[in-house]
């Protein structure tokens, strides 16, 4: 069976075929490969798409595919940050130079989360730990269904995971979701994100509330929560900055390292599979 990867190196994103006998690719050991679709007609379709960092001079073709595409109005100044500000990771897939998917993601510390996702890593992780929000993912109506909005969510995930990345040190990639976008959660789902709350009310469209839901993917290292372990952790790191005894100091972080180190995290996916903020896919 052939099928289309992506693999990135120092010139960029590149397509490749293999023979596979599986299903489902893997990532290879170095973090280069992920797959795409096991279709060859969709893998030639996708290999004519190039990506590229969005500029100030795509904000009108911005406001005109966001307008169209999704629910929530931005203002100006949105545009303007998402195409100027470096903490944005903002891109655009391109057929024959025409924008026919976007996707834009903040890069932020741990401490800047808002209070509802404030609990997505487990304590072991310092305040500075960097997690990625993708804000909006969007593919023009005449070319969903063909695999454009994975290629560029895997381009985004790759470019996240590298180890020649700017961005190393992502511990989760996380997003929010309507309820009642069962396109876009089945999308998610299907690359491995996580369940991670519900959320009552979150949005307000047309004056009216609508419910969603975040969703996470973790990696680089990044844990989930534990509520019993992550306690006994935060117990532990408290005495450990308080007490003045030299021994007990010495105690409580060999106590702090035996739970970064040996509680046993629920699996994390190595793999992704092949198969406020809106998405349109």
């Amino acid at each position: 069976m052939s099928s289309c990867v992506i693999n990135i190196d120092d010139n960029g994103l590149n397509f490749d075929t293999m023979k596979l006998y599986d299903d489902v690719i893997c990532e290879g050991s170095n973090g280069t490969l992920l797959s795409v679709h096991n279709r060859s007609k969709k893998c030639d379709f996708l290999s004519t798409i190039r990506i590229r960092s969005l500029n100030g001079g795509d904000i009108d073709v911005l406001r005109e595919l966001c307008t169209e595409w999704f629910p929530i109005k931005y203002p100006v100044t949105w545009y303007e940050s998402i195409t100027y500000d470096d903490r944005f990771f903002s891109i655009a897939a391109t057929l024959n130079g025409q924008i026919i998917a976007i996707l834009i993601a903040e890069i932020k510390p741990r401490w800047q989360l808002p209070k509802e996702d404030s609990d997505m890593l487990a304590s072991v992780h310092s305040p500075d730990s960097k997690v990625a929000y993708i804000l909006s993912l969007g593919v023009q109506r005449d070319f969903r269904r063909r695999g454009v909005a994975s290629y560029i969510l895997h381009h985004f995930l790759l470019q996240v995971a590298s180890k020649h990345s700017g961005l190393l040190g992502v511990k989760a990639v996380y997003l929010h979701v309507l309820c009642t976008n069962t396109t876009a959660i089945k999308f998610y789902e299907r690359h491995s994100f996580q369940l991670l709350h519900y959320l009552p009310a979150y949005y307000v469209i047309n004056m009216e509330p609508k419910d969603g839901y975040s969703y996470v993917l973790y990696m680089n290292g990044g844990k989930p929560p534990k509520a019993c372990c992550d306690c006994l952790y935060l117990i532990s790191n408290l005495f450990q900055n308080f007490t003045q005894c030299k021994f007990t100091k010495l105690f409580f972080n060999s106590l702090n390292n035996l739970f970064s180190r040996f509680v046993i995290w629920p699996k994390l996916p190595s793999i992704i599979t092949r198969q406020r903020q809106c998405h349109n896919l």
